[in-house]
């Protein structure tokens, strides 16, 4: 698919007010198409947004992503909310400038990319205290001899004054991206980006003298490409401060467990140890945080956090003990009650509420069915009670090459975690490497029936809290379907298990059309591998579809590749 841009300019606004908060919704459902010849399309609206002299303490942009009804999905509706937070700001900004806006060519001994990152000479407003440069960095093209710029793993210097002050590998693991299972390369390691991956910007606090000049200059790794093609995109802007408001002064900027957010999916549902991000906004270093939390309608806990929060940073908090829920839905409640033995200059994003699903309920016996690819030596699982012992555990390097491995496991009443790991960042399966074949991983009851089938494609782990013994939110037993590789040049194998037995029916059809090219009949089937060899067929795509009692419940593409 090609670039997506779209311009959004400050047509028809939506307002909706709450308390200090108020909504600009500037696209609504907006269906934005790319433009072949350009790459890119423009779509332009206004919006109607608070006085410059309105004071504001935050302002998030919340986009929504969603494939149109009656379009493919290489086109989308979008929703764009402009969640406008009122208050005092934790720091009042004097000026913002562009520093660099573009694609950069990298490795070309033509043209150093250092010819385009020129350093850039600025004069501190009069009242600047600080400025922060905000950079966000992309590598793309893939040239040889490193895969530059998306699959090379280069550095970046930044430096302020002619003095280095920070050297950073242009890189991200993409193996825990939120957004899993994906088709494609998702898993691969990218040079600072990963598909689907919300993006962070690298944040950098200059101490400046007011009215004094000042140089910055990016510097990226020396590198000659044989054959360049790569591209450094960057974005970097300046932000001149005033020094901050208050001395004590800390935000609750999210919470990651318990969580309903899709950023936070590989970590919920949790049953364990609660996470908050904190960033501190004030002037001095946070070393204690006295922080109240709990589940609303239960009693909440009180947790002395120590250590170092240095002003502008953020960190993770992790909370002490389990998390209570009732069955379905529930409200995680956490407040910083006091910073550094003080009262916080500016209490209301001190504390926040998020909703959040119960972790699963189980019984008492667990059967982890695990079936490892051509690659064990990658994998390895562990199962661990809320105090943090170790139950039960494979160790990655135990395990043998394509062997069930069933581990009948009797728990006491409490909470569990289960993790399983993967070294190489590519799951069980991953359809780029065919040479490592296809695991499967299952949870089942007592009675043999399966209550949690994981996606074989989950890159570097997978995490999964339960409850033994509550008497609530119980998983009923599920079937499974799995099929692999759905990209093959002649045979594919169809993975198929359910707690009772079913009448199935397999077909393979034509994509587009869905002209039945082959189908197979099974009665009464509960478990089985079915191979098929589609090298008859024309080279092209295919849907995979299975049929249990009459009802389609599982279709796949396949791709019949030379």
């Amino acid at each position: 698919m090609k670039t997506l841009l779209i311009l959004f300019l400050s047509v028809q606004t939506l307002l909706i007010r709450a308390a200090d908060t108020v909504h600009v919704v500037t696209h609504n459902r907006q269906t934005v198409v790319t433009n072949p010849a350009k790459g890119f399309n423009l779509y332009k609206a206004w919006g109607r947004f608070p006085s410059a002299k309105e004071p504001i303490r935050q302002i998030k942009l919340h986009v929504t992503f969603g494939c149109p009804d009656t379009m493919r999905c290489a086109d989308w509706s979008i929703t764009l909310d402009f969640e406008i937070i009122k208050g005092k700001a934790a720091m009042e900004s004097i000026s913002i400038h562009k520093i660099y806006d573009g694609a950069f060519r990298y490795g070309d001994s033509s043209r150093s990319i250092e010819t385009d990152l020129k350093p850039i000479i600025f004069t501190a407003h009069a009242e600047a205290q600080l400025a922060r440069l905000r950079i966000v960095q992309t590598g793309h093209g893939m040239d040889k001899p490193d895969g530059c710029g998306e699959f090379c793993n280069k550095y970046r210097e930044l430096w302020f004054d002619d003095k280095l002050i920070n050297r950073k590998s242009i890189w991200k693991e993409c193996g825990e991206n939120p957004l899993y299972p994906q088709a494609g390369t998702w898993v691969f390691d990218r040079a600072g980006w990963c598909p689907g991956y919300l993006m962070q910007p690298d944040l950098y606090d200059l101490n400046v003298r007011p009215g004094q000049q000042h140089k910055i200059d990016v510097n990226m790794e020396p590198y000659k490409a044989s054959t360049p093609s790569a591209e450094e995109v960057i974005s970097a802007y300046l932000i001149q401060y005033k020094r901050p408001a208050a001395q004590y002064d800390v935000r609750i900027d999210n919470v990651i467990a318990p969580s309903s957010k899709d950023d936070y999916r590989r970590f919920n549902p949790s049953i364990i140890q609660p996470k908050i991000l904190v960033r501190n906004l004030g002037k001095a270093t946070i070393t204690a945080m006295d922080i109240r939390y709990g589940t609303m309608g239960f009693s909440k806990k009180r947790f002395q956090w120590k250590g170092t929060l240095a002003s502008g940073t953020v960190d993770t908090v992790a909370l002490p003990g389990t998390i209570d829920s009732k069955e379905g839905l529930n409200e995680f409640e956490v407040e910083i009650m006091r910073v550094n033995g003080k009262k916080d200059v500016y209490a209301p994003d001190n504390k926040t509420a998020v909703p959040f699903k119960a972790a699963p309920g189980h019984d008492s016996t667990l059967v982890v069915y695990l079936l490892t690819n051509n690659q064990p030596a990658q994998n390895g699982y562990m199962l661990r009670n809320s105090d943090g012992d170790v139950i039960k555990k494979r160790d990655s390097g135990s395990l043998d090459a394509n062997t069930v491995y069933r581990d009948t496991i009797v728990l006491a009443k409490g909470r569990y975690r289960f993790t399983i790991n993967d070294t190489a960042g590519n799951g069980l399966e991953f359809c780029a490497n065919a040479r490592g074949g296809r695991g499967k991983l299952r949870l089942l009851n007592g009675k043999g029936e399966m209550i949690k089938d994981f996606e074989s494609d989950f890159g570097s782990f997978v995490q999964y809290d339960f409850e033994v013994g509550a008497g609530t939110n119980t998983v009923a037993p599920q079937p499974s379907y799995g099929l692999y590789p759905t990209r093959t040049n002649d045979k594919t194998t169809f993975d198929f298990f359910a707690n009772t037995p079913q009448d199935v029916v397999v077909q393979i059809v034509t994509d587009p059309g869905e002209k039945v090219v082959e189908e197979h009949r099974y009665a009464q089937l509960k478990e089985a591998l079915f191979t098929y060899d589609l090298s008859r067929f024309p080279k092209g795509r295919f849907y995979f579809k299975a049929i249990i009692n009459g009802e389609e419940e599982f279709k796949k593409r396949i791709r019949l590749k030379e």
